[in-house]
Order: C-alpha cells, then structure tokens, then sequence
C-alpha cells in the first residue's frame, strides 16, 4: 500500500477509535428491578485494541549493487483485541519514508532531487504488556515494498510485495481510563524481489523512535 493510501486509512482507524470510545462509554443508571454488572476496572489492558504511532529515524534500502537511504519518517496503525491478560493481537498497516535519499551504485554518488523512498507494510502481530511498569514488546509478520520515486512521482525503481518483520519495545504512561500514551523504539526489516522494472532482490531495514497512543 503506498503512503498515498494514508489519509483514508488514518480516517478509517479515527473510526474504529471513535466506534469504541462510544461503546466503552458509562452506560445508563439501571432501571428499577434491572440487574446490574461491575464496570470493567480501570486502566486495564482488555477489550478492543487500537494504536497509532508516528516518528522518525533512519531508513535503508538495497538492491544488488545499489544503496538508498536517508532520514525517515514513519507511521503505524494497528487495530485488534485483547485475548489474554496484557496480551493483544493486531492487524497493521506501517509506513516509512525518506524524502530526498541518498543514492549510490557501486559506491558512486547519484542525486536525484526530489525523489523518496517508500517503505510500506501490512500485517498482523501480538503485544505483551509487562505490568506494573506497563511497558511493552510488540511483533508483527508483514508484507513489505519497497519503491523509489522522483520529484514527478514517477517510480525509478522498485520492489515487489515480500516477507518482513516489524518489532517494538516501549513503554507508555496512563492518560484516562482507556488510553495510554508513550515512547517505543521500532525496527522493521524484509527480504522481497524485484519489479519489472528494476529486477533483481531487495532488503530494507528501519529504524525508528515514535510517540504513540493506545486504546485498549
């Protein structure tokens, strides 16, 4: 998926945050000779899950003799359930991308203003919170490309769908009742094969630091 998809699939996710604040609201005091249920405690990990997280780092990508690679920025969206204590599983979609990188084959320099490199994913994964600290790990297998743009968006180069990885440990403090705000540390890295165009095998590899916000 590229990073033009974004804007609809961060509304999408906006949705599903918004869908579950309302089904988590307080609901009505009972009526009389209604039996009555315990809310669930607060500032647990339980039910539906959701996460979005954005930030920055360092993003490398290869293919054969060519090296592309520059400062990134990056986008996660994640939305699942809780099925265990602290334990959630996910779907994912994850974006990177470095404006103006650079480029080299065989060591020698080649500008190219304006171009970007995109790194996109999809996937699915697990979280496991390590209470009562409420840090966390998270993985996840995805579905990884790789393309490289110039300054008219035409595609230079570019890979086809392969296997990858993404990992996260952070740690996140409370922020209401549902929510939970932090800092993580991110990398992904995947092994795909060439387009059409450009042939030969890519691998990729990020590394991230993101500010992020959980509903679960």
């Amino acid at each position: 998926m590229s990073l033009r998809a974004i804007l609809p699939v961060a509304l999408f996710v906006a949705a599903l945050f918004g869908a579950a604040a309302a089904a988590r609201a307080q609901p009505a005091p009972p009526q009389p000779g209604q039996i009555c249920f315990a809310a669930p405690p607060a500032q647990t990990h339980d039910g539906f899950y959701a996460r979005i997280q954005a930030g920055g780092g360092y993003l490398t990508a290869r293919n054969g003799t060519t090296d592309v690679s520059g400062a990134q920025v990056a986008l996660g969206l994640s939305a699942g359930a809780v099925v265990f204590p602290n334990l959630a599983v996910f779907a994912a979609l994850f974006f990177h991308v470095a404006l103006d990188p650079a480029i080299r084959t065989r060591g020698a320099s080649m500008p190219v203003s304006g171009s970007s490199l995109e790194n996109d994913s999809f996937g699915a994964g697990a979280t496991y919170y390590l209470e009562p600290l409420n840090l966390y790990g998270s993985a996840a297998i995805t579905g990884t490309s790789v393309q490289l743009f110039d300054a008219s968006d035409e595609q230079l180069a570019g890979s086809g769908t392969g296997i990858g990885f993404q990992t996260m440990v952070g740690k996140e403090w409370w922020a209401g009742r549902e929510w939970g705000v932090g800092l993580a540390g991110e990398v992904t890295g995947a092994w795909m094969g060439g387009s059409a165009a450009s042939g030969g095998r890519w691998s990729s590899f990020s590394y991230t630091l993101a500010f992020s916000a959980t509903y679960n």
